[in-house]
């Protein structure tokens, strides 16, 4: 078994958890890449099968003033970590780098958060010069690219988390439609201008935290297959991040991939407590197993075998019970087995439909 994961934010993790403990005074022992207290960790990724990693520079930009400052910042915290550990892991820039391997752990860096290029092509192209071979067109933000599935408009702590005003919970659930036969809550014609930049230099188009019209307008201008790095199935669990039928459709036609997310608010119709009224831990982690494997079943029947692979959110997520690290994804080959899934299909959902994308993206 291999494992490749599209989406985790680590790195943010570290710098910030490192930042709070140096401003604090604390006499923790400095967090690292290669073993800390988080869901990832590379020690634990060796033990666990792990082939490759997608690491995220996630910029929330309501905790940096300037964006392009932190995706610089966390990029050198990165490439620190990388150059450290070189003897355990690698970075990517091609797929003739996934696949001829030496050993080693693969990483491949990321952008969470189109927002960092405030609409600057020449920006875009930097980042790929920094080696980021997969981006986000928004977080939870509007940016100079578009509008997000779930719109923060309070940047309070509250805010961050993703609280929304209710002014905002109204435009998410009418949508922002067309006006003036303008689709205002999509991309914009910069947005558009990137999708097609980023496939033209060789950088994936991740739709994950765009909103349902952008998504629509992604359609429209690629050319190339693209990915939902982490995102589940809508019709499963009623959330703005996840995809409905048609999106997950689209993405197994266009020969793209969906990264199932573990995030108990993107897999529970319902949490644990409104559905059982506290119990016990282990029927929780049944339940949530129950709720995995319908995420993906479900995923799989509208979409194609091909279009499903994993999209963890670790460490940018509050921890899962059934899955509470690396060391959990093992556990979840065998649980999507146990519910019927072949073990060639999980190969593809594991890694080889990853690879496939890369092949034909990078």
């Amino acid at each position: 078994m291999k494992i490749i994961d599209m989406h985790c934010d680590t790195i943010e993790r570290l710098y910030f958890l490192n930042k709070k403990n140096k401003t604090e005074g604390e006499t923790k022992e400095k967090e690292t890449l290669r073993e800390n207290s988080g869901h990832l960790d590379l020690l634990r990724m060796q033990e666990n099968n792990y082939h490759l990693q997608n690491f995220a520079l996630f910029v929330d930009r309501a905790l940096w003033p300037d964006p392009w400052q932190g995706v610089e910042t966390l990029w050198k915290l990165y490439q620190q970590e990388l150059q450290t550990y070189q003897d355990i892991i690698c970075q990517i820039r091609t797929y003739e780098d996934v696949v001829n391997g030496d050993g080693r752990l693969k990483s491949m860096l990321t952008v969470e958060e189109g927002g960092v290029c405030q609409g600057s092509v020449k920006k875009l192209h930097e980042l790929y010069r920094m080696n980021v071979r997969m981006m986000t067109l928004t977080w939870n933000y509007r940016n100079e690219l578009g509008t997000p599935a779930t719109p923060i408009v309070d940047t309070s702590e509250a805010g961050r988390v993703g609280k929304m005003t209710p002014v905002a919970q109204k435009k998410l659930e009418v949508g922002e439609g067309a006006k003036n036969g303008k689709n205002h809550s999509g991309l914009t014609e910069k947005g558009r201008e990137f999708v097609e930049e980023m496939q033209h230099i060789g950088m994936i188009v991740d739709v994950s935290h765009l909103s349902d019209d952008g998504f629509w307008n992604v359609v429209e201008t690629s050319r190339k297959s693209f990915v939902a790095s982490h995102s589940n199935a809508r019709a499963i669990c009623p959330h703005g991040r996840n995809l409905t039928d048609e999106m997950i459709k689209k993405i197994g036609e266009t020969g793209g991939c969906i990264g199932l997310n573990y995030h108990l608010d993107f897999l529970l119709p319902h949490s644990c407590e409104e559905r059982d009224g506290g119990i016990r831990t282990g029927e929780t982690c049944n339940y949530i197993w129950e709720m995995v494997a319908a995420h993906a079943r479900h995923i799989v029947q509208k979409g194609g075998i091909e279009v499903l692979g994993l999209g963890s959110d670790f460490d940018g997520i509050p921890t899962n019970i059934a899955i509470p690290g690396v060391e959990g994804v093992e556990k979840l080959w065998w649980k999507l087995k146990e519910r019927g899934f072949t073990e060639g299909e999980l190969d593809k959902i594991m890694y080889k439909n990853v690879l496939k994308v890369y092949k034909e993206c990078l």
